[in-house]
């Protein structure tokens, strides 16, 4: 009986060690009351969440078919930016790449350090506007973990060219799977 005692309160620290242990369960969305997660086809989501902020695009073939996309919803300063990407019409992942924010009034009215590496295709039109040039490509890469081959994967890669007026020098920053990976000066 004085074993009982002894775990019984033990217990409750006990299974959360265990939980720790357990791999992790994928991130899901609350909208509107309604729970979106992995797995959920595109429509539900629409449904449940409305109208994303913002539809990145990626790995579009011949004739316009896309088979991947980046949705975004913005739910202001105060919440996290949510970043959702689908494949085939199926979500895959949610993630959370920062602070939402919130959307200027004159778009376009940015300076070069206005742009940051990992910032997204979503924040980089927010703040920056269209830019007056578009190059994508899809190219396949070396997939390394750990330092092991495991294969190859496909990217989605953007150069957004953006002038900057006379105190300035132009910009091309690229884009790899949505999100501003380099920023280069051009003549």
């Amino acid at each position: 009986m004085t074993q009982n005692r002894i775990l019984s309160p033990l217990l409750p620290l006990v299974l959360a060690a265990a939980g720790l242990l357990l791999p992790g369960r994928a991130e899901a969305l609350r909208c509107n009351g309604s729970l979106v997660d992995e797995g959920d086809p595109a429509f539900e989501v629409r449904e449940a969440c409305g109208q994303p902020d913002y539809v990145q695009p990626l790995y579009a073939h011949g004739h316009g078919h896309v088979l991947e996309e980046l949705w975004y919803y913005n739910f202001g300063p105060q919440r996290l930016l949510r970043e959702l990407r689908f494949r085939n019409g199926r979500l895959q992942r949610i993630r959370t790449p920062g602070r939402g924010f919130r959307e200027r009034d004159r778009v376009g009215d940015c300076v070069p350090v206005d742009v940051n590496a990992g910032m997204t295709a979503y924040e980089l039109l927010s703040r920056c506007g269209e830019p007056v040039q578009r190059e994508a490509r899809r190219l396949l890469r070396r997939d390394h973990r750990g330092g092991l081959k495991h294969g190859y994967h496909h990217v989605w890669i953007e150069d957004w060219y953006y002038p900057f007026g006379d105190q300035y020098l132009n910009r091309r920053v690229r884009l790899t799977d949505g999100r501003v990976t380099d920023i280069d000066t051009v003549d």
